[in-house]
C-alpha cells in the first residue's frame, strides 16, 4: 500500500466531507465538528491538501 492508515482516514473523511458540504446545509465549521476534526484550521489543512481548495470553496462551487 502506498498510503499510511492516518492518510486513508484522513482521505475518507475528506471524501464524506465533500458530500456533507455538497448535499446539506452544514457548514465547515460543522462538517469539521462531525467528522472528528480538532478544530476548522485543522479541518480546512487536510480538506486543502487533498482537493486543492479550502471548503467554504468547495461548499460555494462544488467540482
Amino acid at each position: 500500500m502506498s498510503m499510511t492508515v492516518t492518510e486513508y482516514i484522513q482521505r475518507q473523511k475528506i471524501e464524506e466531507a465533500k458530500k456533507l458540504l455538497t448535499f446539506s446545509d452544514s457548514s465547515p465549521l460543522q462538517t469539521a465538528s462531525l467528522l472528528n476534526f480538532h478544530d476548522q484550521s485543522h479541518f480546512t489543512k487536510v480538506f486543502k491538501k487533498y482537493t486543492g481548495v479550502t471548503p467554504r470553496q468547495y461548499k460555494d462551487h462544488p467540482v
